[in-house]
């Protein structure tokens, strides 16, 4: 005689406002890398600027670099928020 096996699988979906957490999740990792991409594609141009001593130069990429930062952190709080 053959037995009969039952499986039972549950299913949760977690969801973070109208969206689901692993949603969410990648939009902030999208967020994250295109950012810190941008903010660190400039470093070899960087470090050219401040060895020839243009410090103006240098402050003002610098402010680029942590304003895009901040984009970003502003960006993943609207969706926290929403």
């Amino acid at each position: 005689m053959k037995r009969v096996k039952v499986k039972i699988e549950t299913s949760v979906e977690t969801m973070l406002g109208d969206k689901p957490v692993n949603e969410f999740l990648s939009d902030v990792a999208d967020i994250c890398h295109t950012s810190l991409e941008y903010s660190t594609s400039k470093n070899e141009g960087c470090e050219t600027l401040y060895e020839d001593g243009e410090y103006e130069d240098y402050r003002n990429d610098m402010e680029d670099r942590v304003s895009v930062l901040e984009s970003a952190i502003c960006k993943i709080l609207n969706l926290l928020e929403d």
